[in-house]
């Protein structure tokens, strides 16, 4: 699959892509006790072994996924991945920061809408 998918450019003038990413794996079971559980937010209480798989989806097109260990290490594969012209629709994340220096950029807040005026990675259903 990884070669089937190398190089694979998205988008281009007038073309709408969207990103997000989504986390996998990593878990760690709690302490079935209370008092010896730990908080598994810090990094001193995880295995290490968490991953983001990021996709790059053109809207009624394509899609390149990637797996990294965060979602700011995409930044660079993305935009190789994304042809100038193109509209990226991205969440609020830090991690997307960096793709509007390339592309012109909708950011939806997903604590407010998952589409809103326009922008978003969920798409709204036919009415």
């Amino acid at each position: 699959m990884a070669d089937e998918l190398k190089g694979r450019a998205i988008g281009g003038e007038g073309k709408t892509a969207e990103v997000d990413g989504g986390n996998l794996g990593g878990y760690v079971k709690p302490a079935n006790q209370k008092e010896y559980r730990r908080d598994r937010r810090y990094a001193r209480n995880q295995n290490g072994k968490r991953k983001v798989v990021v996709i790059v989806r053109q809207r009624g097109g394509n899609s390149v996924p990637a797996v990294f260990g965060s979602e700011s290490q995409a930044a660079t594969f993305i935009c190789a991945r994304i042809a100038k012209g193109t509209v990226v629709h991205a969440d609020e994340a830090a991690s997307w920061d960096r793709l509007h220096e390339r592309s012109e950029m909708k950011r939806i807040n997903h604590q407010e809408a998952y589409y809103l005026d326009g922008a978003g990675t969920n798409q709204p259903a036919a009415s």
